[in-house]
Protein backbone atom coordinates (compact mmCIF):
# COMPACT_ATOMS: atom_id res chain seq x y z
CA UNK A 1 0.00 0.00 0.00
CA UNK A 2 1.28 3.62 -0.82
CA UNK A 3 -1.75 5.95 -0.38
CA UNK A 4 -3.74 8.02 2.16
CA UNK A 5 -6.99 8.84 1.94
CA UNK A 6 -10.10 10.36 3.93
CA UNK A 7 -13.10 11.14 2.48
CA UNK A 8 -16.96 10.75 1.26
CA UNK A 9 -18.55 10.63 -1.67
CA UNK A 10 -22.49 11.79 -0.74
CA UNK A 11 -25.45 11.93 -3.52
CA UNK A 12 -24.84 10.60 -6.82
CA UNK A 13 -22.59 7.88 -6.09
CA UNK A 14 -23.29 5.05 -8.72
CA UNK A 15 -22.82 6.72 -11.80
CA UNK A 16 -19.46 8.22 -12.56
CA UNK A 17 -20.88 11.96 -11.45
CA UNK A 18 -17.93 12.97 -9.97
CA UNK A 19 -16.11 12.82 -13.43
CA UNK A 20 -18.63 15.20 -15.25
CA UNK A 21 -16.77 18.13 -13.94
CA UNK A 22 -19.73 19.49 -12.29
CA UNK A 23 -20.25 23.12 -11.02
CA UNK A 24 -19.12 23.70 -7.72
CA UNK A 25 -21.58 25.76 -5.69
CA UNK A 26 -19.62 27.68 -2.88
CA UNK A 27 -22.98 28.51 -0.80
CA UNK A 28 -23.64 24.59 -0.82
CA UNK A 29 -20.07 24.24 0.41
CA UNK A 30 -20.46 26.65 2.75
CA UNK A 31 -23.59 24.94 4.46
CA UNK A 32 -22.11 21.73 4.44
CA UNK A 33 -19.20 22.79 6.24
CA UNK A 34 -21.77 24.58 8.86
CA UNK A 35 -22.82 20.57 9.17
CA UNK A 36 -19.90 19.19 9.68
CA UNK A 37 -17.94 22.07 11.36
CA UNK A 38 -20.03 25.39 12.13
CA UNK A 39 -19.20 28.15 10.82
CA UNK A 40 -15.93 28.58 9.41
CA UNK A 41 -13.47 31.29 10.50
CA UNK A 42 -12.45 32.13 7.12
CA UNK A 43 -13.34 31.53 3.73
CA UNK A 44 -13.24 28.87 1.78
CA UNK A 45 -10.03 29.08 -1.08
CA UNK A 46 -10.06 27.16 -4.94
CA UNK A 47 -9.05 23.85 -4.28
CA UNK A 48 -8.85 20.90 -6.14
CA UNK A 49 -9.86 16.98 -5.65
CA UNK A 50 -7.56 16.71 -2.85
CA UNK A 51 -8.26 12.99 -0.69
CA UNK A 52 -5.45 13.71 2.18
CA UNK A 53 -5.79 17.84 2.97
CA UNK A 54 -3.37 18.63 5.76
CA UNK A 55 -4.88 17.46 9.32
CA UNK A 56 -7.49 20.27 10.96
CA UNK A 57 -7.97 21.45 7.22
CA UNK A 58 -11.47 20.14 5.19
CA UNK A 59 -11.74 20.05 1.45
CA UNK A 60 -15.49 20.17 0.16
CA UNK A 61 -17.12 20.30 -3.47
CA UNK A 62 -20.64 20.65 -3.38
CA UNK A 63 -22.42 20.04 -6.49
CA UNK A 64 -26.23 19.89 -7.50
CA UNK A 65 -26.30 15.76 -7.79
CA UNK A 66 -23.52 15.30 -5.18
CA UNK A 67 -20.49 16.48 -3.10
CA UNK A 68 -17.24 14.84 -1.89
CA UNK A 69 -15.53 16.54 1.16
CA UNK A 70 -12.16 15.42 2.45
CA UNK A 71 -10.80 14.92 6.03
CA UNK A 72 -8.25 13.48 8.18
CA UNK A 73 -10.43 12.57 10.89
CA UNK A 74 -12.87 10.39 8.52
CA UNK A 75 -9.96 7.25 9.22
CA UNK A 76 -11.01 7.19 12.64
CA UNK A 77 -14.59 6.98 12.49
CA UNK A 78 -14.90 4.67 9.70
CA UNK A 79 -12.89 2.65 12.07
CA UNK A 80 -15.15 3.26 15.07
CA UNK A 81 -18.05 2.74 12.84
CA UNK A 82 -19.68 6.03 13.39
CA UNK A 83 -21.41 7.51 10.65
CA UNK A 84 -23.47 10.07 12.29
CA UNK A 85 -21.49 12.94 10.22
CA UNK A 86 -21.85 11.02 6.88
CA UNK A 87 -25.62 10.81 7.73
CA UNK A 88 -25.71 14.48 8.51
CA UNK A 89 -23.68 15.36 4.74
CA UNK A 90 -26.21 12.99 3.11
CA UNK A 91 -29.30 14.79 4.29
CA UNK A 92 -28.52 17.87 2.00
CA UNK A 93 -29.35 15.23 -0.94
CA UNK A 94 -32.70 13.30 -1.80
CA UNK A 95 -31.25 9.87 -1.79
CA UNK A 96 -29.27 9.69 1.48
CA UNK A 97 -26.53 7.68 -0.29
CA UNK A 98 -22.96 7.98 0.55
CA UNK A 99 -19.56 6.14 0.45
CA UNK A 100 -16.96 6.59 2.46
CA UNK A 101 -13.25 5.32 2.25
CA UNK A 102 -10.17 5.35 3.81
CA UNK A 103 -6.51 4.13 3.59
CA UNK A 104 -3.23 4.78 4.80
CA UNK A 105 0.04 3.13 4.07
CA UNK A 106 2.20 3.75 7.27
CA UNK A 107 -0.04 0.82 8.66
CA UNK A 108 -1.68 -0.69 5.93
CA UNK A 109 -5.05 0.94 6.99
CA UNK A 110 -8.20 0.43 4.99
CA UNK A 111 -11.81 1.16 5.55
CA UNK A 112 -15.02 2.24 3.40
CA UNK A 113 -18.39 2.62 4.31
CA UNK A 114 -21.79 2.15 2.14
CA UNK A 115 -25.02 3.84 2.43
CA UNK A 116 -27.79 3.64 0.40
CA UNK A 117 -31.00 5.47 0.47
CA UNK A 118 -30.16 6.34 4.53
CA UNK A 119 -29.70 2.52 5.27
CA UNK A 120 -25.85 1.51 5.64
CA UNK A 121 -25.35 -1.63 3.23
CA UNK A 122 -21.33 -2.23 4.35
CA UNK A 123 -18.93 -1.14 6.66
CA UNK A 124 -15.63 -2.61 6.56
CA UNK A 125 -12.41 -1.43 8.42
CA UNK A 126 -8.68 -3.37 8.73
CA UNK A 127 -5.23 -2.74 9.35
CA UNK A 128 -1.96 -4.58 9.12
CA UNK A 129 -1.80 -5.00 13.25
CA UNK A 130 -5.69 -5.86 13.52
CA UNK A 131 -6.91 -7.68 10.59
CA UNK A 132 -10.30 -7.01 9.90
CA UNK A 133 -11.16 -4.32 12.80
CA UNK A 134 -15.08 -3.92 11.86
CA UNK A 135 -17.77 -5.31 9.67
CA UNK A 136 -21.31 -4.85 9.19
CA UNK A 137 -23.62 -5.99 6.47
CA UNK A 138 -23.37 -7.84 2.91
CA UNK A 139 -20.14 -8.12 1.30
CA UNK A 140 -19.71 -5.80 -2.15
CA UNK A 141 -19.12 -6.95 -5.88
CA UNK A 142 -15.55 -4.64 -5.40
CA UNK A 143 -14.98 -7.17 -2.92
CA UNK A 144 -15.76 -10.81 -4.33
CA UNK A 145 -13.46 -9.67 -7.04
CA UNK A 146 -10.79 -10.14 -4.63
CA UNK A 147 -12.10 -12.75 -2.73
CA UNK A 148 -12.15 -14.80 -6.32
CA UNK A 149 -8.44 -15.22 -5.90
CA UNK A 150 -8.64 -16.46 -2.24
CA UNK A 151 -7.93 -19.36 -0.19
CA UNK A 152 -8.01 -20.39 3.47
CA UNK A 153 -5.10 -20.71 5.53
CA UNK A 154 -4.77 -21.43 9.09
CA UNK A 155 -8.15 -19.93 9.48
CA UNK A 156 -6.54 -16.62 7.88
CA UNK A 157 -7.61 -15.85 4.55
CA UNK A 158 -4.85 -15.56 1.80
CA UNK A 159 -5.38 -13.39 -1.22
CA UNK A 160 -2.81 -14.31 -4.52
CA UNK A 161 -1.69 -12.12 -7.41
CA UNK A 162 0.26 -12.71 -10.36
CA UNK A 163 3.19 -10.46 -10.07
CA UNK A 164 5.83 -10.65 -13.11
CA UNK A 165 4.98 -14.22 -14.03
CA UNK A 166 5.10 -15.15 -9.85
CA UNK A 167 2.27 -16.07 -7.60
CA UNK A 168 2.25 -13.71 -4.31
CA UNK A 169 -0.08 -13.94 -1.26
CA UNK A 170 -1.25 -11.18 0.51
CA UNK A 171 -3.33 -10.71 4.16
CA UNK A 172 -6.53 -8.56 3.73
CA UNK A 173 -4.72 -5.68 5.06
CA UNK A 174 -2.25 -5.49 1.87
CA UNK A 175 -5.65 -6.35 -0.56
CA UNK A 176 -8.40 -3.97 1.22
CA UNK A 177 -6.25 -0.79 -0.81
CA UNK A 178 -7.41 -2.43 -3.77
CA UNK A 179 -11.13 -2.98 -3.02
CA UNK A 180 -11.21 1.02 -1.85
CA UNK A 181 -9.70 2.33 -5.66
CA UNK A 182 -12.35 -0.08 -7.04
CA UNK A 183 -15.15 1.48 -5.16
CA UNK A 184 -13.90 4.72 -6.00
CA UNK A 185 -14.93 4.00 -9.62
CA UNK A 186 -18.63 4.02 -8.32
CA UNK A 187 -18.88 8.07 -8.43
CA UNK A 188 -15.52 8.58 -10.18
CA UNK A 189 -15.99 6.69 -13.22
CA UNK A 190 -12.51 5.36 -12.72
CA UNK A 191 -10.41 3.66 -9.97
CA UNK A 192 -9.32 6.26 -7.10
CA UNK A 193 -5.65 5.77 -8.49
CA UNK A 194 -6.26 6.25 -12.33
CA UNK A 195 -8.35 9.94 -11.52
CA UNK A 196 -7.18 13.14 -12.58
CA UNK A 197 -7.34 15.60 -9.38
CA UNK A 198 -7.90 18.51 -11.81
CA UNK A 199 -11.73 16.92 -12.86
CA UNK A 200 -13.23 18.49 -9.55
CA UNK A 201 -13.39 21.72 -8.49
CA UNK A 202 -13.52 22.10 -4.55
CA UNK A 203 -12.88 24.55 -1.42
CA UNK A 204 -10.00 24.56 0.82
CA UNK A 205 -11.35 25.51 4.37
CA UNK A 206 -8.65 26.47 7.53
CA UNK A 207 -10.26 26.74 10.43
CA UNK A 208 -8.40 29.26 12.34
CA UNK A 209 -6.10 30.72 10.07
CA UNK A 210 -6.03 33.51 7.38
CA UNK A 211 -6.70 32.62 3.68
CA UNK A 212 -3.74 32.26 1.46
CA UNK A 213 -4.04 35.68 -1.18
CA UNK A 214 -1.74 36.56 -3.70
CA UNK A 215 0.34 39.67 -2.28
CA UNK A 216 0.13 40.96 -6.18
CA UNK A 217 -3.79 40.36 -6.51
CA UNK A 218 -5.11 39.56 -3.56
CA UNK A 219 -7.40 36.50 -4.82
CA UNK A 220 -7.02 32.86 -2.57
CA UNK A 221 -4.49 30.84 -4.34
CA UNK A 222 -4.83 26.97 -5.18
CA UNK A 223 -2.94 25.55 -2.57
CA UNK A 224 0.24 23.26 -3.66
CA UNK A 225 -0.45 19.96 -4.26
CA UNK A 226 0.57 16.59 -1.84
CA UNK A 227 2.18 14.16 -2.11
CA UNK A 228 -0.45 11.49 -1.30
CA UNK A 229 1.57 8.85 -3.35
CA UNK A 230 5.40 8.34 -2.18
CA UNK A 231 6.45 5.35 -3.87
Amino acid sequence: MGWKCGCVFIGSIEDGYFSTKPLHQPELALSIHKALRGEPRTAGSPHYFDIWPDQGKVVIGAYEKGAFVADQNFGDLLERGEYDLFDSVSAFYKAKDYLALALHSVVNYAAFAYCKNGTLKRGFACSADSGIILQVGEILPEETKQYANSYERDGETIFTCVIRDKIEEFTIDCIAEEMVFDLAARPLGKRLDEFDENNLQTELFLPGEKKNKDSSTGKPQISQRPFWKFW
